[in-house]
């Protein structure tokens, strides 16, 4: 979880970027396009989280998780943001 957490937080602040330029939204809204994310344990936490955050950036996403409502609503979830 510190490791995706960290993940997030960089990308917020736009570390990595050079100086002064920020990312366009569309740019970092979708570079994942044309991707596939294979997502495990997406019927809660962090693999929730993470299935969230590929689909918001663009990914095709396979949810996998033992518990099928879990995944259901996790399902729902990516649906209704779009």
């Amino acid at each position: 979880m510190e490791i995706f957490m960290a993940f997030m937080r960089k990308k917020k602040r736009g570390i990595g970027l050079e100086p002064g330029k920020q990312d366009a939204p569309e740019e970092t809204m979708r570079r994942f396009e044309g991707k596939c994310a294979l997502v495990t344990g997406a019927g809660g936490g962090i693999g929730r989280a993470a299935a969230l955050a590929f689909a918001a950036d663009g990914a095709a996403v396979l949810l996998g998780d033992q518990f099928e409502e879990g995944v259901r609503q996790t399902l729902e979830m990516i649906c209704d943001a779009g």
